[in-house]
């Protein structure tokens, strides 16, 4: 493809042969075309969501394992670094390290072939626990003790937001609340400093807050935001008590997501919310799993005790 302004320079687009789209400017020297999306001011998610579907993973509550889709477009000259198993059968349709094209993938997908075991890892590990209860989360945390020996990066992002008017919040909705959103980030803390404390490098806690618990225009009820700030003031205590033992502890505090929180809301309320973000729309949970990609990578080792809120510009104090 080529385009011809007016004016400037030419730019040609082309695939190679692994399938990846370059331009040239004035055809000299190839750029990958994510670069030019970049400088026309597309964000990295924005870009993976036009361009890319969402794989999406599904523990199997029956075989104890994780399942997704398989999709004949993501095997194109690929060579395998584990071996693929019909998640429906547990037969191995592809062995380790052996090379598969896009045609075969797509006889395997005609023959049958619709979910595969996933290819998180063989040391992945998937547990179901009701974080409301502390003793399962120890439960949880002493699994991880046997089975890996300590722990690295905890990210609290257990939530939910219980929507009564303050005079209405019963005693029970208003203890689920805060077990919920404070008390199972606390127990998570808890149990994961233990298993964080001696080991090498900087290990990190990641609480997911709410921008709710400082912008009191907005709609979110009392208890929600007293959970929420409970988090940042833990936050915070974590973070001085525990920076010698090279622990960092941050809270990723975002304003209206586009989550399944939004189903609660009425017409009405979801689009007065999306009426006030400066981009005129919700933010997206890749945008905020990006910071808390930031704050466990090494880029995140000298921040701790920071509240970092995610609002678009929305209001700044």
């Amino acid at each position: 493809c080529r385009v011809i302004p007016n004016r400037g320079s030419w730019l040609d687009f082309e695939f190679d042969v692994k399938d990846f789209l370059y331009f040239k400017i004035d055809r000299k020297k190839k750029i990958l075309s994510s670069t030019l999306l970049l400088a026309l001011g597309f964000t990295k998610t924005e870009i993976v969501d036009e361009f890319y579907e969402n794989e999406q993973y599904v523990f199997d509550n029956k075989n104890q394992k994780w399942k997704t889709k398989f999709n004949p477009e993501n095997y194109k000259a690929k060579n395998f670094s584990e071996e693929v198993v019909d998640a429906k059968s547990g037969k191995v349709v592809i062995k380790l390290g052996e090379k598969i094209n896009y045609l075969n993938a797509k006889k395997l997908s005609n023959e049958g072939l619709k979910e595969m075991e996933s290819t998180l890892g063989r040391k992945f590990i998937g547990m179901k626990i009701d974080l409301t209860k502390p003793n399962k989360i120890l439960s949880g945390f002493e699994t991880i003790r046997v089975s890996e020996g300590g722990l690295d990066i905890l990210v609290n992002n257990a939530g939910g937001c219980l929507m009564s008017d303050f005079p209405d919040v019963s005693v029970a909705e208003f203890e689920f609340q805060m077990k919920l959103n404070f008390d199972s980030a606390f127990h998570c803390s808890q149990a994961a400093v233990k298993l964080m404390k001696g080991r090498l490098g900087v290990r990190k806690i990641i609480n997911i807050s709410s921008n709710g618990a400082y912008n009191f225009e907005t709609f979110d009820p009392p208890h929600y935001r007293a959970s929420k700030a409970a988090m940042d003031s833990l936050t915070k205590h974590l973070a001085s008590a525990y920076a010698e033992d090279k622990i960092s502890v941050n809270s990723v505090a975002p304003a209206m997501t586009n989550t399944p929180l939004c189903n609660v809301l009425s017409k009405e309320v979801l689009e007065e919310a999306t009426a006030k973000m400066p981009h005129g729309h919700l933010m997206k949970p890749a945008e905020i799993a990006e910071w808390v990609r930031f704050l466990a990578s090494p880029a995140g080792d000298i921040s701790s005790g920071n509240i970092i809120i995610l609002n678009q510009g929305r209001d700044v104090h």
